[in-house]
C-alpha cells in the first residue's frame, strides 16, 4: 500500500514474511495457512548527501602546498555503495581532495593572496559508484583568506625637493609631506629617520653629524585614525641645541634616510625606505662651482642620433641657499662647431641632442664637437615670476669635448662607371681567370664601417657557385671550377648573370649594423670550338639496285654541332670517307658522293649521298664510312660507320633449263603416283622442273606453277622445293580411258621470281617476270 516503506536500508524491511491464510466462505473451519517470503533487493535510489548545503573555512592567505583545508564528505544510505568526491571548476589548479576520505589539501605554494582575492568559493561533488542510475550531489566550501601582515609598506617622497630657510623656529613645519601606504588590514605604520645613514652637506662638503642630528621630525598622521595603513609624514623643525635649529652655515642640504614601519609586520621586510632631500635657502654670495670631473668627463654622442637623445650631463654646485643657489646652464659651440647641434637644460645641466639627425661624423669627417658651457646662478625671470633681492650673480665658465661615435650609416655605392656590366670570356675558362672586377665606396668615417666586401649572391643562383668566386675584400671576380665542370657556352647557360651584394661592416663590428648595395654583371660566354659534330647512332639507308648515276638517296645526314649557331665553329660538312661490301666477294667502286647541303649562315647543314654511277650490278650489305666535321680552329671531325642496303631489282625474266619450251613429256600412266615422283614411258624418273635468273638473292629465285587448261590444272602441281628447281607431281590419278590431255598432251607451266607473288622486296620499280 506504501511503496516507500519498501527501503533496504531498513533492515528490517530487507526480508519480509507475510502470513497469508484462506478460508472456506462455506464452511469457515475450514482454514489454510501459508508461509510468503520475500527478499528485498537493493537499489540505488539513495543520493549521497553532505553535511550541510555549504562549509566554511578560514586559514591564512600564506598557507602552502600540503596544507589540511577541511574535510567535505558525503553519505550514501545505500548498503554497500561507495561515495567518491571530487573537486569542480578550477579549484583543481591549487587543491586537491581525497576521493574517499573528502580530505581537502592545498596542492601549491603562494596560490593565496589577500588583496587579490580573500574568499574563494569551491565546488565539490559527489558520486554513488553502487550502479545504474548513478547518482550526484554537489555542496560549496568557502575559504575565507586571513590576511598576514606580510606586504612591506611603501614610502612616496614628494616630487620636489623641499627648501626651508636657515633659523626657522622650533616646531616649524616644512611645507612638505611624505606618504606611506600598507594593504595589510593590520599594518601600523609609523616615521622614523635613520640619522646614522642621514647626513648634510656644505659647499659639497659631508657636514659634522652633530650639526644636524635630530634637527628634523617627521610626525606620523593617520588621516583616518582606523585605518593605520595609510599615513601621512609631516616634516617638523626641532632644535639641536637652544635657540639652534637648521643653521645654513653649517649645511646647505639635508639629505635624511627616511623609514616608514609597519609596526604588526609578521613576515618580509616590515619597512620601506629612501632618501629624503631638504634644501636650506641662504643669500647670493657664493659663485657656481664645477664639480670636479664634471667638464673632463668623457662625452660620447652617436651621430645622426635623434633629437633629444641625452648625451650626458654637467653640473655645478653653489653653497648659496636655494634663493642663489639655483644653478643655470647655457652652451655655445667654439672652433669649427657648427650651431644648434645640442642644446643643455637650463636648469639640470643635461645635455642632448637638438636638430634631428643633425650630427655627421662622415661629411667632412669630424671626431669631435667643442663647446663652452656656462654655469649662472643668476636670477631669470624667464623661469621666475621674482627674484630674490639680492641682484649680484656669478657666471662660471667650463669647456667640454663631446666624442662623436661613428655609426655604419651609409650604404656602400656601386661605383658603376668604373666596370663594365656586361663582360666576355671564352667558355672552359680556367680556374683564376679574371671576369671583372667591382669597386664600390662607402663615406662613413671610421674604417670597420667605410671598409667594402663583396659577395656573390648565390641564393638567387646557385649554380653561379659552380663557376665564380670573389675576393671578399678587392671585389675581383675570378672563374672557380668548383662542381667538376667547365664553363659551357653550348649548353643551357651561354650567359651567367652574377648578383653581387656590396657589404660595410661585413664582420658586424661596432654597433653591428651592415648595409649594402647590389649589384648584376652579365658575363656572356664566348665560343671556342670544343664540340664535335654528332652523328646519328643509326641511319636507314635501303636502296635500290635501279638508282641511276645522279639520284639523291633519303633519308638526309644530319649531324648537329653544339657550338654558337652560324659560326665555323658549327658549320658542318660532310663526306664519304669508305665503302665496303661486307656480303659479297666483289670489289666495290666508288658508287656514292657526299653532297653537303648548304643552308643560311650555315646553320643546321645536313648531308645526302648521291649515286656517282648506275647501281646496276652492286647489290648487296655495304659499310659507309661517313665523316661530319666542323670549320672552325682547331677542326672538329667526327666519322661513324653505317649499314647501306642495296636491293636487288628485278631486271630479267627467269629462263627454263628442264623441261626446254614446247617439249613433249610422256608419262608412264601406270607407275603414276599422287603426289609422288612421276617416271616416263622409258622407265626413267622425271628430270625436277629447272629454271635460272641472272638478278641476285631474291630477285633470282624462282618458283614454279601450272598454267595450263582446266585439266592441267586438276591433274598436275609443281613441289616447289628447291632453289630454282621443282618437282613435277599429280594431284589425283588419271581416268582409265585418259590418254593424254587436250591441246596436244603438253603440259604448260611457268616459272617466276617469288618476289612476284610476296612483294616483300620490291619498290615501285619493281615487278615480276615470268615464263
Amino acid at each position: 500500500q506504501n511503496h516507500h516503506m519498501l527501503d533496504f536500508e531498513v533492515p528490517e524491511f530487507q526480508n519480509i514474511q507475510l502470513r497469508a491464510i484462506a478460508i472456506d466462505m462455506d464452511n469457515p473451519k475450514w482454514v489454510g495457512i501459508a508461509i510468503i517470503n520475500i527478499k528485498l533487493i537493493n537499489w540505488n535510489d539513495e543520493l549521497p548527501m553532505f553535511e550541510s548545503d555549504v562549509q566554511t573555512v578560514s586559514f591564512d592567505e600564506t598557507e602552502g602546498a600540503g596544507f589540511y583545508v577541511a574535510t567535505v564528505v558525503a553519505k550514501d544510505r545505500d548498503v554497500d555503495d561507495k561515495v567518491e568526491h571530487s573537486l569542480m571548476g578550477n579549484a583543481v589548479n591549487y587543491l586537491r581532495i581525497d576521493k574517499d576520505t573528502g580530505e581537502i589539501f592545498v596542492t601549491e605554494d603562494e596560490a593565496f593572496n589577500y588583496h587579490r582575492q580573500n574568499e574563494l568559493f569551491v565546488q565539490i561533488r559527489a558520486d554513488d559508484t553502487l550502479g545504474e542510475p548513478y547518482n550526484t550531489n554537489t555542496t560549496q566550501l568557502v575559504i575565507q583568506l586571513r590576511d598576514i601582515n606580510n606586504t612591506p609598506p611603501t614610502l612616496r617622497l614628494p616630487r620636489i625637493t623641499p627648501s626651508v630657510e636657515e633659523n626657522v623656529p622650533d616646531g616649524f613645519v616644512i611645507p612638505t609631506q611624505l606618504d606611506a601606504t600598507d594593504p595589510d588590514t593590520t599594518a601600523e605604520l609609523r616615521f622614523e629617520i635613520d640619522w646614522e645613514t642621514s647626513y648634510a652637506t656644505k659647499q659639497g662638503r659631508n657636514t659634522d653629524p652633530k650639526e644636524f642630528i635630530n634637527c628634523i621630525e617627521i610626525v606620523t598622521i593617520y588621516p583616518n585614525i582606523n585605518d593605520k595603513g595609510n599615513a601621512i609624514g609631516r616634516v617638523v623643525v626641532r632644535e639641536i641645541r637652544e635657540h639652534v635649529t637648521i643653521d645654513y652655515e653649517m649645511f646647505e642640504v639635508l639629505y635624511l634616510t627616511v623609514r616608514v614601519r609597519d609596526l604588526n609586520t609578521v613576515i618580509g621586510d616590515d619597512y620601506d625606505i629612501s632618501t629624503f632631500t631638504i634644501t636650506i635657502i641662504d643669500m647670493n654670495d657664493n659663485p657656481p662651482l664645477w664639480v670636479e670631473g664634471t667638464l673632463t668627463q668623457e662625452f660620447r654622442v652617436r651621430e645622426v642620433a635623434a633629437s633629444g637623445v641625452v648625451i650626458g650631463s654637467v653640473l655645478a654646485t653653489d653653497i648659496d641657499g636655494p634663493l642663489y643657489n639655483q644653478v643655470r646652464y647655457t652652451i655655445t659651440p667654439r672652433l669649427d662647431t657648427p650651431e644648434d647641434l645640442v642644446e643643455i637644460d637650463f636648469n639640470t645641466g643635461q645635455i642632448s641632442v637638438k636638430l634631428h639627425q643633425a650630427i655627421d661624423a662622415d661629411e667632412p669627417p669630424r671626431q669631435h664637437l667643442y663647446y663652452t658651457v656656462i654655469a649662472s646662478d643668476k636670477c631669470d625671470l624667464l623661469t621666475v615670476t621674482e627674484c630674490p633681492p639680492d641682484p649680484n650673480y656669478f657666471d662660471t665658465p667650463g669647456e667640454i669635448t663631446i666624442h662623436i661615435t661613428d655609426t655604419n650609416n651609409k650604404v656602400p655605392q656601386v661605383q658603376e662607371d668604373k666596370f663594365d656590366a656586361t663582360v666576355y670570356i671564352y667558355e672552359g675558362a680556367d680556374d683564376g681567370e679574371r671576369v671583372v672586377q667591382i669597386y664600390a665606396s662607402d663615406l662613413d668615417r671610421d674604417e670597420i664601417y667605410h671598409k667594402v666586401s663583396y659577395q656573390i649572391n648565390y641564393a638567387i643562383n646557385s649554380r653561379l657557385r659552380d663557376f665564380f668566386e670573389i675576393d671578399l675584400e678587392t671585389g675581383l671576380v675570378y672563374v672557380n671550377n668548383t662542381a667538376g665542370e667547365l664553363l659551357d657556352r653550348d649548353g643551357d647557360e651561354p650567359t651567367h648573370r652574377i648578383f653581387f651584394n656590396v657589404i660595410d661592416n661585413f664582420y658586424g663590428e661596432g654597433d653591428g649594423n651592415r648595409n649594402q648595395d647590389e649589384t648584376q654583371v652579365l658575363v656572356v660566354l664566348l665560343d671556342i670550338n670544343d664540340n664535335y659534330p654528332e652523328l646519328p647512332e643509326t641511319i636507314p639507308w635501303s636502296i635500290s639496285e635501279s638508282l641511276v648515276q645522279g639520284e639523291r638517296v633519303e633519308p638526309e645526314i644530319f649531324a648537329p654541332d653544339r657550338d654558337e649557331p652560324g659560326t665555323d665553329n658549327s658549320r658542318v660538312a660532310y663526306a664519304v670517307t669508305g665503302l665496303a661490301l661486307t656480303d659479297r666477294d666483289i670489289t666495290a667502286p666508288h658508287l656514292f658522293n657526299m653532297i653537303t647541303i648548304e643552308k643560311d649562315r650555315g646553320i643546321d647543314q645536313t648531308g645526302q649521298l648521291e649515286a656517282a654511277m648506275d647501281l646496276r650490278g652492286y647489290w648487296g650489305t655495304y659499310e659507309i664510312d661517313i665523316q661530319a666535321y666542323d670549320h672552325g680552329v682547331p677542326q672538329r671531325i667526327s666519322n661513324q660507320k653505317y649499314p647501306l642496303v642495296i636491293r636487288p631489282y628485278n631486271f630479267h625474266d627467269p629462263v627454263f633449263v628442264f623441261p626446254q619450251p614446247g617439249s613433249t613429256i610422256r608419262l608412264a600412266k601406270e607407275r603414276a603416283v599422287v603426289n609422288g615422283i612421276l617416271a616416263t614411258v622409258d622407265g626413267e624418273f622425271l628430270d625436277r622442273i629447272v629454271a635460272t635468273d641472272e638478278d641476285g638473292l631474291e630477285a633470282g629465285l624462282v618458283t614454279f606453277s601450272i598454267a595450263g587448261n582446266d585439266e592441267a590444272s586438276r591433274y598436275f602441281d609443281v613441289l616447289n622445293d628447291g632453289v630454282n628447281s621443282g618437282a613435277l607431281t599429280i594431284t589425283q590419278l588419271f581416268p582409265e580411258d585418259f590418254r593424254e590431255f587436250q591441246d596436244s598432251g603438253l603440259i604448260p607451266m611457268k616459272a617466276c621470281h617469288t618476289i612476284c607473288t610476296t612483294y616483300t622486296y620490291c619498290d615501285d620499280s619493281c615487278y615480276g617476270r615470268w615464263n
